[in-house]
């Protein structure tokens, strides 16, 4: 009787072998890279010491975050509400920096983020407000991707050497010393953008629906970065002072959610509804106009709002149907009580 192995028991040797190797790899199967996983970023209540799985283990800074992540498995940091006074570095990580809910600001540092490990596309900068910097974002060789970003009040936007080409969308950079400082080669342009609004605007921006347009902020000096809106625009509620206005109802009595205002400009900005068109704002309270905000509350429940375009889009699906027809026609002749209507008048043709 032969010793060998059989060829059954080495199969199995080397299905379990691999199997382990994908476990500890954290791949999915079919997939060709590494599970993402979300960490938690809690200015308030938050501990560098903390696992960030979780908002009730979140970490207090967001470079913990960044140093917790991993090098390329497209992890997302979830940054909570509040001011952020530090420098952080992305270490070459392919990651997702977004707001979690009301846009998180990083304010006051020598530089805000760096970016100097040949990072890409894969590296997303999602809903921040960077403020009352000397340098908001410093690129060498790095290609980000940036989405409805406020940088504004800084000395410098964005300053790239090198290869580096990053990419805006729905943004705004405004009030700065300069808003882009990068190399241009014949190869590229130092920054692609689109949808977004600069108040230093020239030829070496190379995109389309870009404005140069003051974006009328609620309070540009005092940091308030919400747009002003004839339809409505969010006040946030903060302890050292108390605004007028109404109650919003659609916000509970949360400590996840900002609590605040509802009131009406006598203007609207410039800004709103000037995102990119072909993404939904599915995040912004209605009406929306239909159309994300540009800045860093573009696409959250704090936008500003803004009248639907289309008024026969009864259910506000972005199209005129039969499914709005069939609203209509349930509702016609409906009137309130104090309405003194008993039918259709003698004179209506149908």
């Amino acid at each position: 009787m032969s010793t060998k192995p059989s060829i059954l028991v080495l199969t199995l040797i080397l299905s379990f072998a691999i199997g382990s190797w994908a476990l500890s790899q954290n791949t999915n199967p079919g997939t060709s890279g590494p599970v993402s996983q979300t960490l938690h970023v809690d200015i308030v209540n938050g501990l560098d010491s903390n696992s960030g799985l979780g908002r009730a283990h979140a970490l207090k800074s967001i470079q913990a975050a960044i140093l917790k992540a991993r090098t390329n498995s497209n992890d997302i940091i979830m940054v909570w509400p509040g001011i952020y006074l530090e420098s952080i570095n992305t270490l070459g990580k392919a990651l997702t920096i977004v707001s979690a809910e009301d846009p998180a600001i990083i304010e006051g540092q020598t530089i805000a983020i760096t970016c100097q490990t040949a990072e890409n596309y894969k590296l997303v900068f999602q809903n921040l407000i960077i403020r009352q910097c000397e340098t908001a974002i410093l690129l060498i060789n790095s290609s980000p991707l940036l989405l409805n970003m406020t940088i504004a009040n800084n000395s410098e936007g964005i300053v790239g050497y090198g290869s580096s080409s990053p990419e805006m969308t729905n943004s705004i950079l405004w009030n700065n010393r300069v808003d882009i400082a990068c190399e241009k080669d014949d190869l590229h342009y130092p920054i692609k953008a689109q949808f977004s609004c600069f108040r230093h605007f020239n030829t070496n921006i190379d995109g389309n629906g870009n404005i140069s347009q003051n974006p009328l902020f609620a309070d540009l000096n005092a940091g308030d970065f919400h747009l002003r809106s004839e339809r409505g625009r969010f006040i946030p509620y903060r302890n050292d002072y108390d605004l007028p206005g109404l109650p919003d109802p659609n916000v509970t009595q949360s400590s996840t959610e900002t609590r605040g205002f509802w009131i009406l400009d006598p203007v609207n900005s410039p800004c709103l509804d000037g995102g990119d068109p072909k993404l939904k704002p599915q995040r912004e309270r209605d009406p929306n106009g239909g159309r994300v905000n540009m800045g860093a509350y573009g696409n959250t429940p704090y936008a500003s709002l803004s009248e639907w375009p289309i008024p026969a889009d009864i259910n506000h699906d972005g199209e005129v149907n039969i499914i709005d027809a069939a609203i209509f026609s349930s509702q016609w002749l409906g009137h309130l009580s104090w309405c003194n209507c008993v039918g259709p008048p003698d004179n209506n043709p149908f």
